[in-house]
């Protein structure tokens, strides 16, 4: 069972090299960094976990 599954956007074709499977991860994180910080410059505090719930 040595066999890896490819991702489904390389799968589709739509990432026909690592380099792009990794320019599009990094892509995914600078979207979601600055989603973040713009959410925090215009005051909505969006939690970035749920609170514990300890006693």
């Amino acid at each position: 069972m040595g066999v890896q599954q490819p991702t489904w956007p390389a799968a589709l074709g739509l990432l026909r090299t690592p380099t792009q499977l990794v320019i599009a991860g990094a892509a995914v994180l600078l979207v979601t960094l600055v989603d973040l910080l713009f959410n925090r410059a215009t005051g909505r505090q969006m939690p970035l976990w749920s609170a514990s719930k300890e006693g």
